[in-house]
This record gives C-alpha cells, structure tokens and sequence, in this order.
C-alpha cells in the first residue's frame, strides 16, 4: 500500500469518530468564545463575530504550537459547521486522488466538496486584518 492508500483507509475507519470529535470540539469552541453551544449547532454563524473579533487582529504566528494545534482543530469545525449547513452536506473523506484535498477530512454536498481545512490554513497565514467570513466564501468558491 501506499502511503496515500493507507492515509485515505485510516481517514475512513476513523470518520464516525471524527464525526463524534468535531461536535464537541464545536461545543467546546461555542464556550470559548462566548457562544451558547445549542445555539453555536443549530446556527454555526452565530460565533462568526466573536471569532472576527478575537482573531482578527492577533499575530497568529506567535502561538506555540500546542496552542496552534488547539486553535486550528476549533476552527476547522466551525468553518466546517457553517459549510455544512450553508451547502447541506456533512463530514466526508475525499478519496479523490486528483482532488488538492485527496484524503482529507471534508465537508461533501451533492457531489461537491468543500475543505473547512484549507480555509484555516489560508486564514493562518492571512496577515493581522485577516476574516474568517472571506476564507468560508473562498472555500465555498473553491469547491470541487
């Protein structure tokens, strides 16, 4: 096997447990930024403004590693929430081997694929002025 080969076997065993993961990572995202979680599921867009407001601006590339860690998989199932629901999809492995996002963890809606991943990484990198709202229409326009 190769190693894409074993990557994309290893995402789709561990899909239902990413599945369970990503919900109370939101949750526990909702929290940290000041949401109720109940309502942070049943409308992911009502933690965009406090997000916005909490990151915009902060030098992102200060934060160790751990912390980075931790922010990025809270990010990832927010921007994924609000994919999900915007596109009426769910959480999917892309076993597409000519996709950019070939066995990752994606957002997938009617033969679309969307990738809350990429949206986060490219937020990252984004200097201090950054929005998290133009990264999901980026990774909405990027679809494949």
């Amino acid at each position: 096997m190769t190693d894409d080969t074993e990557r994309l076997a290893a995402r789709q065993a561990g899909l239902a447990s990413w599945k369970n993961e990503s919900v109370a990572n939101l949750m526990d995202w909702a929290v940290t930024v000041g949401v109720d979680p109940q309502a942070m599921l049943e409308n992911p867009w009502s933690g965009i403004a406090p997000v916005e407001k909490m990151l915009r601006d902060e030098d992102l590339s200060t934060l160790d590693r751990d912390q980075r860690n931790w922010l990025t998989s809270r990010l990832l199932v927010h921007v994924a929430a609000i994919l999900a629901q915007a596109n009426g999809g769910g959480w999917a492995v892309d076993d597409d081997p000519e996709s950019p996002s070939y066995t990752r963890y994606v957002i997938e809606s009617d033969g679309r694929r969307f990738d809350p991943g990429q949206a986060v990484i490219n937020y990252f990198m984004d200097p201090p002025g950054r929005s998290l709202v133009q990264r999901i229409s980026d990774a909405e326009a990027a679809a494949t």
